[in-house]
């Protein structure tokens, strides 16, 4: 996933903690699945709480800038307030 998003092959952060792209990814992708817990991440993964936090916004920047025509989602239609009230109507029966 890493390759495919064009990681470059060494990220240094503003702060200067360097990861490799597959750490970076991994610990951005662990981050999303407990994003209310830095320190049990930190924990785990033997990183400081500020570099998981670099990281994360390094890898959240770049995937935004290189691929937002990606991620530019139909706000008009599919995603229209109409829309996502009906789907939360759904959802909720």
């Amino acid at each position: 996933m890493a390759e495919a998003l064009q990681l470059p092959g060494h990220i240094v952060t503003p702060s200067r903690f360097t990861f490799d792209p597959v750490e970076a990814l991994g610990l951005t992708l662990a981050w999303f699945r407990t994003p209310g817990d830095q320190f049990e991440l930190s924990l785990l993964y033997h990183r400081s709480q500020s570099a998981i936090s670099e990281i994360v916004n390094w890898i959240i920047t770049f995937v935004n800038n290189s691929w937002k025509q990606l991620l530019d989602f139909d706000h008009e239609h599919l995603l229209s307030p109409s829309n996502l009230e009906q789907y939360v109507k759904a959802i909720h029966s």
